[in-house]
């Protein structure tokens, strides 16, 4: 479905529902929750069980009949890594965005432990993308829907029959969202998943954020075992904090709805000012209902200016070699 948020084109939400995160504040005033329900009202189909997390195999074909590229959000009504929603059908999501390389898939969560563990659970087993890819594609033979070489090259690089050491699709970018500083563990779980671009959603910013953990913007002490391709020498620290296990992309965003909660300009200006010096693609989504001055004067009038200027970066897409 095609979509206002700016920082993609379109959503596609193979899963439906969720349930709220203990330590997310942003599950207070979920915008999905009342949209949800309103389309319950309405008699769509795939939201008859109100905001119960359900999966919708019927959509994972969506994608191959869209015949311009484009940036697609991944569950923007759900969570697809939600403790209900089962590996094997996660692991046919990533068959599907795999099997669709000329589009980008942003997949956001508020779990990356979950996504931590399904990747786990997905390199113990090459047969396990197998079996999830029949669901994408059970009919090449008398269709020619062929299987392409990103989702081979990904099966052989979890059956440990490729040269290169690292292989992630290029077209599936994986985040988590931060709301105050007490979610930053959030990012550590996020490093440590296999995708080529890592990203923050700072939306709802309900706090002032330092990016600076461990692991970001920490030099490590020995290189791993192996050597990434196209890196000339170990002590090329951007190399290794924005290609092997670093962020790639910040987002950042007030609260909108009527109960909407303000954002300070100084956690705005912060974090602009961190993704700067780290040179991480910065993108200024919304202001929310209230403004730089904090007023209450709706998500429209405040725009999405910080300082008088338009930040829209995106990530390159090609972060790992």
């Amino acid at each position: 479905m095609s979509t206002k948020i700016g920082w993609t084109d379109e959503t596609l939400n193979v899963v439906t529902g969720c349930t709220p995160v203990l330590d997310s504040p942003a599950c207070d005033n979920c915008y999905a929750v009342p949209m949800a329900r309103r389309l319950k009202a309405m008699g769509q189909k795939a939201y008859q069980r109100g905001f119960t997390p359900t999966p919708h195999p019927e959509l994972l074909r969506r994608p191959e009949h869209w015949r311009k590229p484009r940036r697609v959000f991944v569950c923007s009504m759900g969570d697809l890594f939600h403790e209900h929603i089962s590996f094997e059908f996660i692991a046919s999501t990533f068959v599907m965005m795999i099997n669709n390389p000329k589009h980008i898939f942003q997949v956001l969560t508020k779990r990356p432990h979950r996504m931590r563990a399904f990747f786990d659970w997905l390199f113990e087993d090459w047969n396990r993308l197998m079996e999830a890819s029949k669901i994408i594609v059970p009919d090449i033979a008398p269709h020619g829907i062929g299987v392409t070489e990103e989702l081979r090259q990904t099966a052989l690089h979890i059956e440990g029959k490729t040269s290169r050491p690292s292989w992630y699709p290029r077209n599936i970018w994986g985040g988590t969202t931060v709301e105050t500083q007490d979610q930053i563990g959030r990012v550590l779980e996020l490093q440590r998943c296999p995708l080529n671009v890592r990203f923050l959603s700072l939306e709802p910013l309900l706090g002032p954020i330092e990016l600076t953990v461990p692991e970001v913007g920490t030099v490590p002490s020995d290189p791993p075992e192996y050597h990434l391709p196209n890196a000339k020498e170990w002590d090329d620290w951007k190399f290794w904090q924005h290609r092997d296990n670093g962020i790639h992309w910040v987002i950042v965003g007030g609260e909108s709805g009527q109960r909407a909660r303000p954002m300070d300009l100084k956690w705005a200006r912060a974090l602009r000012d961190q993704c700067q010096k780290s040179e991480i693609p910065f993108f200024f989504k919304q202001w929310g209902n209230f403004n730089a001055d904090g007023e209450k004067v709706g998500r429209k009038k405040a725009g999405d200016l910080l300082d008088g200027v338009e930040y829209k970066a995106f990530p390159k897409g090609d972060e790992r070699p």
